[in-house]
């Protein structure tokens, strides 16, 4: 039975003043969907396992909160994980965690489902099925109990969180979540009569839905771990092959989003404007999971982030993808995006910039209205290690698109590194500095900016499904050594030198390759009070350390140079590893074959764009009429990585570039001669002249609209009445924007 709303509210009512940040907890943003029960026969739970700020940033659970509120009878609902005061609170009152739309507890949705994306959000998953009434491992769950679910990028390696999953959806998620609840429906209603394993049974049988309790593990005898075996079922799927969808236009990205009631991470309108990479970079793990490239029509993308600011209020936006640059519109839909946020006054960003991809005009429109950062991702300090790890990029595209940068106007540049790479050296790590070194002489020998140059270091980890999946994670003595000799190489060239947290990155190595073993860990971590580990002040290196010696689990198997076939033969099979039960679509042969290529420093070319070689490297071509020509001319599909990609998508592509310059071109020519015309002096457009003075004189420019000043009452409801000053002094604004009411900005120094 569901307790009402106002008695959790009353409830949670004498907590909140007691606990930090309390409008994370109440929910009534603007946007947000609030349907009766009457309404619905079907309540599902978008579970975040972390921070309302960063889980309201999550573009993916925006996505299916729209998707699935679009069904009439069925109410998707937001929760997060408390914070540990809220936690303490909770526990303390006897309150469960309840969602914000109607303060229902976990333990009465029918469908409880989690977004991985970071392993070291695991112990909240624990924390929130606790909190939430809901029994931590599967096994010990009735019929009658929520069927949990979870998607995300980690759910490719999800064996340490396999006890407490019921169902992992495997790919994306737009077309597999809501099947899996409508056959969850079929037969929660029906009269089957079913047992809970049989149900989960039946959903293992949808593509793209790997239930851990229904398949067996065994102890490989190559490396020591738990691999995941066929089970003796035949109607079970095995390997269990991810979902895609193949036209992401089909499901236009939501405009109408629940806007923050607080701050969040990314407080702006982003929207995804591709999905998948075609770089090819060894150690990315999204680059393999998230193929083939797939791009969202520009029209959709502009409709869309218009709409957002409109709706939500926003004064700043954002384009993102794995890799933007490689969006084969960018430039012409920057550009129309560019004047319509002009007008505005909305600045907006542009994500994952590759170096090479930098160009003038690009940052010349990013800077329109304000300037946000302007970050690249170098990876590697030295050639040598950029070609090791299939960086495409040489310092003199680095150079190139800091020199844009700088002359632009920005005087501050970030650039990602990572340190403990296959074969690195000493030489690599202290070419990081180095290239810090040269862009910071470079803004001010040459363009005379006192520039501030912060170099970001993080400890490499080996992902399933790369290249780099059977590499050893290097020591933590070896990662510390080398993050003190880049701190002597920041102070000695003033550079911000910036290095992440060593024993994090470890324990997120061990459980990003770990084997269902590490689920009794991770619920033993989390009885000792681990909880928020990706949080340096929260996290607790020794009580995990001590989790593993309690459980009897040595850390040394997780962090070992996997064996790759079977045995020392060329075409030997290929061992089996914890996460290869799950068919991420890209052949196993192929990683291995590029991992080779890694070691040796080859270099591989970008994926469906037209390549050509120059001064030896492997270089994607601008589009141009004699490209899109020829590779007109290729074959249909592409088969090397086993995706068999559809070229003709990028020829689709590659034509709307073209009709988009054309349209950006012709838009810019009317915006000229209206410009040119409103220039004139009146006088002189009406044929007018001023007897014995020739020509009015022009007069002085004027404000195109008057000012106005607004004195505004208003009142904090009891929905919003945690609302700190500095959040309602955000929220002001953007119900100012919402309702249309133009704003005065300053016009700078």
């Amino acid at each position: 039975m569901i307790n009402s709303r106002n008695n959790y509210r009353s409830e949670l009512d004498s907590i909140l003043p007691l606990v930090e940040k309390p409008a994370r907890y109440v929910g009534g943003e603007w946007n947000a969907t609030h349907k009766s029960q009457d309404e619905v026969d079907t309540r599902i739970a978008l579970c975040f396992p972390d921070t309302y700020e960063i889980g309201m940033s999550h573009l993916g659970l925006k996505i299916l909160y729209s998707l699935l509120n679009k069904h009439e009878s069925w109410a998707a609902e937001r929760v997060y994980a408390p914070w540990p005061d809220m936690e303490a609170k909770l526990r303390e009152h006897g309150i469960p965690l309840l969602s914000l739309e109607s303060y229902t507890p976990l333990r009465d949705f029918d469908v409880v489902g989690f977004s991985l994306q970071y392993e070291m959000t695991y112990t909240n998953v624990l924390t929130m099925l606790d909190l939430g009434g809901i029994p931590l491992r599967t096994t010990d769950r009735t019929l009658g109990a929520p069927l949990v679910i979870a998607g995300g990028p980690t759910v490719y390696s999800c064996e340490p969180v396999a006890d407490f999953i019921d169902v992992f959806v495997i790919g994306d998620g737009e077309e597999a979540f809501p099947e899996l609840v409508s056959r969850y429906i079929e037969l929660r209603d029906s009269d089957m009569d079913l047992t809970r394993e049989q149900l989960l049974k039946e959903i293992a049988q949808i593509e793209g839905m790997y239930v851990p309790s229904l398949y067996p593990v065994s102890v490989s005898s190559h490396h020591g771990l738990l691999i995941v075996n066929q089970p003796d079922d035949p109607d079970l799927p095995f390997p269990i092959r991810r979902r895609v969808v193949e036209d992401i236009n089909q499901y236009p990205f939501p405009s109408d989003s629940p806007v923050p009631a607080i701050e969040a991470v990314h407080d702006r309108v982003a929207i995804e404007i591709a999905r998948g990479c075609v770089d090819g970079c060894r150690f990315c793990q999204a680059g393999t999971i998230y193929r083939p490239v797939r791009e969202r029509d520009p029209k959709q993308i502009v409709d869309t982030i218009i709409d957002g600011i409109e709706k939500g209020g926003y004064d700043e936006t954002s384009l993102t993808s794995l890799s933007t640059a490689d969006y084969t519109c960018l430039e012409p839909l920057v550009k129309m995006l560019g004047t319509e946020l002009e007008r505005r006054n909305v600045s907006f960003s542009v994500s994952s910039l590759r170096a090479s991809g930098v160009t003038e005009s690009l940052a010349r429109e990013i800077a329109r209205v304000r300037k946000t950062g302007f970050t690249i991702a170098p990876e590697a300090g030295t050639q040598r290690m950029r070609d090791v790890i299939n960086k495409n990029i040489t310092e003199q595209d680095v150079m190139n698109s800091c020199s844009v940068a700088f002359e632009e106007g920005w005087s501050a540049m970030k650039m990602y590194f990572m340190i403990g790479l296959p074969t690195e050296t000493d030489e690599d790590v202290s070419g990081i500095a180095e290239l810090g070194k040269k862009v910071r002489e470079l803004g001010k020998n040459k363009y005379n900016k006192n520039v501030k140059a912060t170099c970001s270091a993080s400890y490499f980890v080996p992902k399933p499904h790369t290249p780099f999946q059977w590499c050893k994670q290097e020591d933590i003595d070896s990662i510390k050594r080398k993050q003190r000799m880049l701190k002597e190489l920041g102070r000695r060239y003033r550079l911000d030198m910036k290095v992440h947290h060593a024993e994090t990155s470890l324990l997120e190595g061990i459980i990003s390759r770990g084997d269902r073993n590490l689920c009794k860990v991770i619920e033993r971590a989390w009885t000792m009070g681990c909880r928020f580990d990706g949080w340096s002040d929260h996290f607790d290196f020794q009580k995990w350390m001590e989790a593993f010696r309690l459980e009897g689990i040595n850390i040394e198997p997780y962090l070992q140079e996997f064996p790759i076939r079977e045995f020392d033969k060329p075409g030997a099979p290929l061992v089996q590893l914890p996460w290869d039960h799950i068919d991420t679509l890209v052949k196993r042969e192929f990683n291995a074959r590029e991992y080779m290529k890694g070691i040796k420093a080859k270099i591989s070319p970008p994926c469906e764009l037209p390549v050509k070689i120059i001064d030896g490297r492997p270089t994607a071509i601008a589009p141009s009429h004699e490209e899109f020509a020829r590779v007109a001319a290729q074959p249909l599909l592409c088969y090397a990585c086993g995706l068999e990609c559809d070229l003709t998508k990028s020829r689709e592509h590659l034509g709307k570039a073209y009709a988009m310059h054309e349209e950006v071109r012709s838009y810019e020519q009317r915006i000229a001669s209206v410009k040119e015309l409103i220039e004139q002096p009146l006088v002189e457009l009406q044929g007018l002249r001023v007897k014995g003075q020739g020509l009015a004189p022009t007069p002085k420019p004027q404000p195109s609209n008057p000012l106005f000043r607004y004195r505004t009452t208003f009142e904090k409801g009891e929905q919003v009445k945690y609302l700190s000053h500095l959040d309602l002094t955000r929220a002001l604004p953007r119900s100012f924007r919402r309702a249309k009411i133009k704003l005065g900005y300053s016009l700078g120094y």
